[in-house]
């Protein structure tokens, strides 16, 4: 045993037999220090044995890093999923609550529901809503058939409206004894809630103008087909106004039927839609 330090006191050591490629000391030791390669022998291989367990240990680190990594990133998968879940049941729940307050308030009138229908909103009808509606679409036009009734009696044209509009139905003639009767004979044949020309040309052909501006501002806000008549430096002209989508076949029948009960020419009819 020496230091390192004194290594070149024997030279033995680092010597080299050039025959057996191997130091000159180990030769020499060889044959008379047998016990002190027994004792060298157990040496190295514990200092394999420490390697060998230094690497395991290291592969041991390793595996545990990784699978840690594995947990921590299914760990992150886990909750993400569990977040996105609530999120979306959550949302369902403020649907069906919100759906569920749409159906309430549009069924305002409800029954008594039964234990076996618990839960279940139904609407009912409501009692009258029928007719309600046809007097509501009704009310203003009773009312403006009041006005030109009034109108009528006051200009005394009631003899001459019946004479031009019945011809020869003397039955009718002799049914419709007020102004307002023979309006709502004309109501129901012609549908004048609906559409005022003939009860305008009516009125023009037996000089009641004045009758016939009032159904022409009633056409006007109430959207209705209607007549307007222009006196010009020509001569009268007479303009169909309509708001809804006529066929142009029923447009120009009607303009020929005003022609003919107008007796004027076509061209002085036009038709305007609104």
């Amino acid at each position: 045993m020496y230091f390192s330090k004194d290594v070149y006191k024997h030279k033995e050591c680092i010597e080299i037999d050039v025959t057996k490629k191997c130091y000159v000391a180990e030769i020499c030791s060889q044959i008379s220090d047998n016990e002190d390669k027994r004792t060298t022998r157990p040496i190295s291989t514990t200092t394999n044995s420490i390697r060998s367990d230094d690497r395991d240990c290291d592969t041991e680190n390793t595996c545990i890093g990784i699978c840690g990594a594995v947990a921590a990133l299914l760990s992150i998968i886990l909750i993400l999923t569990i977040s996105l879940i609530t999120i979306y049941v959550r949302n369902e729940q403020k649907r069906k609550r919100r759906n569920k307050g749409e159906k309430e308030e549009n069924c305002p009138l409800l029954p008594v529901a039964d234990d076996d229908m618990r839960g279940v909103r139904k609407c009912i009808e409501l009692p009258g809503l029928s007719a309600l509606k046809k007097s509501a679409e009704f009310f203003h036009f009773n009312r403006f058939v009041t006005e030109l009734s009034t109108e009528i009696n006051r200009e005394d044209k009631l003899q001459d409206l019946k004479n031009l509009a019945l011809g020869v139905e003397v039955t009718h003639k002799e049914s419709l004894h007020s102004a307002e009767d023979f309006l709502k004979f004309l109501v129901l044949s012609h549908s004048l809630h609906k559409n005022l020309v003939y009860l305008q040309v009516l009125f023009i052909r037996v000089n009641a103008i004045n009758l016939t501006t009032l159904c022409m501002k009633f056409g006007e806000n109430h959207r209705l087909l209607y007549l307007e008549l222009k006196q010009t430096s020509k001569g009268d002209e007479y303009i169909i106004h309509h708001f809804e989508a006529f066929g142009d076949a029923d447009l120009d029948s009607l303009r020929n039927a005003v022609c003919t009960m107008l007796e004027t020419d076509e061209q002085r009819i036009r038709i305007q839609s609104m």
